[in-house]
């Protein structure tokens, strides 16, 4: 895992906000190639025919990522790339290109998670055995929150009938197949993270991050090898 190639598309870097991604990897000791918030660089190294072992798509800000680039990243799972999305604003581009990703997936967009009540932002694990909230940390929990954006909390998530995907967290503790806002599919090579960072506690984001992290590249050389 220490010679992983890994690379980092992170777009609060042009916002001023916390890097929460780069600080997950960094506190790992990996190495990692970092466009920041740079779209066309991002586009050039999706591109460049560097065979990836993970590639992370932190889209918490909005930036331009959309459109092309699900189709780059359905190539890289097509190769058994591991790759980690973090993306809120499904209610404005699920019918586009990211469907396909989603189709193979097994999941759906469901609802926007729009302005819900202060109390109402908790996530609850709805598989809380599942490793990636185990491996390497122990303890990790979004029941509690920091509120960085206001009105759009992020967009949830379903399972298609009869999908192998796994929704891993919600905003419903009883709900196992919908209001998702965490998913893994594709025998853990690709994990998706609909609700935002940096509205929950820095310390509890890093240390989830470093199990998306963990799980996908164990997952990615597994399959691999």
């Amino acid at each position: 895992m220490d010679s992983a190639k890994i690379l980092l598309f992170e777009d609060v870097a042009g916002v001023f906000l916390e890097r929460y991604i780069k600080d997950a990897l960094d506190g790992m000791g990996l190495d990692y190639v970092d466009v920041k918030d740079a779209v066309g660089d991002f586009k050039a190294q999706l591109l460049s025919g560097t065979d990836w072992d993970l590639i992370i798509s932190g889209v918490e800000a909005r930036s331009g990522v959309k459109g092309e680039f699900f189709d780059y990243l359905n190539d890289q799972l097509n190769k058994e790339t591991a790759v980690i999305l973090e993306i809120w604003n499904l209610d404005d581009i699920a019918s586009g290109r990211i469907s396909t990703i989603f189709a193979r997936c097994g999941i759906k967009f469901e609802s926007d998670w729009w302005d819900p009540p202060r109390e109402s932002r908790s996530v609850w694990w709805l598989v809380p055995e599942h490793p990636v909230f185990h491996e390497p940390n122990e303890g990790v929990s979004l029941a509690h929150y920091s509120i960085q954006w206001n009105g759009d909390a992020g967009d949830f998530i379903k399972k298609i009938p009869g999908s192998d995907a796994t929704l891993l967290a919600g905003n419903l503790a009883w709900e196992k197949d919908s209001h998702g806002t965490l998913a893994t599919c594709l025998d853990g090579l690709f994990i998706i993270q609909t609700h935002s960072s940096h509205d929950y506690h820095k310390e509890d984001m890093m240390r989830l991050w470093q199990n998306y992290i963990y799980y996908t590249l164990k997952n990615h050389f597994l399959a691999t090898q």
